[in-house]
């Protein structure tokens, strides 16, 4: 058995297209698992037991590993995984040693704050993601949540990453006003300022994979290697 069906012999509900996952989004993921894999089995563990409680989970747990291959793939050096309090240790490309957390908004949230009634809201969270609705879109709002589940699990004087590998209706790296809006939201959310950076990692699939990562750097810059062409 590879690894992927090893950890998810279910497939992956939000990327399946007739229920079944497509051979080129397999091929990407096997490659995260194998580079986690690679780095710490004891982990994988853990994390394939919780991709297994419900969909939501299942896209937390990606986000853990494709941000940890997105790291390893830009130059940085893992040191561990789910050491302590943190999801990551890492050592960058300047060699500054890092604690990261990653956290997965979900679009599953973002149902449950509308203004209709539960029983909507549940009804609307068994359908698949996409489907022909409307809607607005806040982006400053989705940044509180994982800044304030995260500041608690960060050490002062420290260089903290917090990475957001969102599972949206739109995703975040969209956000045309980054700083400022992250910004905002660590002025009310970290007040002890214990964030150095805020990495904003989305994968997504055109003639071929495309990670696009933006930055918003507060006190410190994580320093990576070139993305290859």
């Amino acid at each position: 058995m590879d690894s992927f069906d090893d950890f998810f012999p279910d497939g992956i509900k939000s990327l399946q297209t007739g229920f079944v996952v497509s051979p080129r989004w397999r091929a990407e993921i096997t490659k995260w698992l194998d580079c986690v894999y690679g780095v710490d089995p004891k982990y994988c563990e853990r994390a394939k037991n919780r991709a297994k409680q419900d969909t939501f989970k299942q896209a937390e747990v990606l986000a853990e590993i494709r941000s940890m291959y997105f790291l390893h793939e830009r130059g940085c050096a893992i040191s561990a995984l789910e050491p302590d309090r943190v999801d990551v240790t890492f050592t960058d490309t300047n060699g500054a040693e890092w604690n990261a957390e990653v956290k997965c908004p979900s679009y599953g949230q973002e149902i449950f704050e509308r203004d209709i009634p539960r029983a909507d809201k549940l009804a609307r969270k068994q359908r698949p993601k996409y489907i022909n609705e409307g809607g607005s879109f806040d982006f400053k709002r989705q940044y509180v949540d994982p800044i304030e589940k995260s500041v608690s699990k960060f050490e002062e004087g420290s260089n903290n990453l917090l990475i957001i590998s969102d599972n949206l209706f739109v995703s975040l790296v969209e956000d045309p006003s980054l700083e400022e809006n992250v910004k905002t939201a660590l002025r009310g959310s970290d007040p002890q300022g214990k964030i150095s950076a805020v990495l904003l990692l989305h994968v997504q699939l055109g003639n071929a994979f495309e990670y696009v990562a933006r930055m918003a750097e507060i006190t410190k810059p994580l320093a990576l290697r070139e993305a290859e062409k």
